[in-house]
């Protein structure tokens, strides 16, 4: 297979940390390239780190989700509460978090 010598531009302090580390541009650049491949969903590139990478930001983004839908959730709670009371009817809460009506 034929090479493609390809040139680039780094800051300083890569390639700083690169001669510190000993990694060589060409792995760099392959392992870039996987990483990056495999984020896009080509799967031969795919690999654990990947997943779990790709695991972490499910993770968070479920906790963000479920957040929101819970401080939803409380604001439509108030929302019924304050029409509710406008309406005269009484809420009661017993101890199990459950409301009771009375009008």
């Amino acid at each position: 297979m034929a090479r493609i010598i390809i040139t680039t531009t780094i800051s300083p302090e890569f390639h700083k940390l690169a001669k510190e580390h000993g990694i060589k541009w060409a792995e760099a650049m392959r392992q870039g390239m996987a990483a990056i491949l495999a984020e896009k969903g080509e799967i031969q590139f795919v690999n654990e780190v990947t997943i779990m990478k790709r695991m972490n930001v499910m993770r968070s983004q479920l906790e963000e989700t479920s957040k929101k839908y819970y401080d939803l959730q409380e604001q439509h709670n108030k929302l019924i509460e304050t029409k509710l009371k406008e309406k005269g009817v009484t809420i009661e809460k017993d101890g199990s978090n459950e409301a009771k009506a009375q009008a």
